[in-house]
């Protein structure tokens, strides 16, 4: 398993100064599960890594970061350049679509009536 899953679990239950059985309450999934997944004898699920997301505001990036290569100031800013662009283009196919759904006419057939 990837060291950056690893030193990411880790850093969030430190800084949450939580012992891995805490931290699994937290979260609820045993203390072995976490234990192994912070050992990298296991890998997290979906469900672990977006628990975590949720319950701790935890950049999902920082799950899947080499962090043996530290990342320059000048990357991340473009990174986040990068991020926020998709994020504003997801907004606007959003509320794009939103828009032709309620003005599309829906035929007799997919109707109620």
């Amino acid at each position: 398993m990837s060291n950056s899953i690893i030193s990411a679990f880790k850093k969030i239950r430190a800084d949450n100064k939580l012992t891995q059985a805490k931290f699994a309450e937290k979260l609820g999934f045993s203390a072995g599960h976490i234990g192994t997944v912070e050992q990298g004898r296991s890998k997290p699920s979906y469900e672990l890594m977006e628990k975590i997301i949720e319950l701790y505001d935890f950049d999902a990036n920082l799950f899947f970061r080499d962090t043996s290569k530290p990342i320059s100031v000048d990357k991340a800013k473009v990174m986040q350049s990068v991020i926020n662009k998709m994020q504003d283009t997801y907004s606007q196919f959003s509320s794009e679509f939103d828009l032709i759904i309620r003005e599309a006419e829906v035929p007799d057939v997919f109707s109620d009536e």
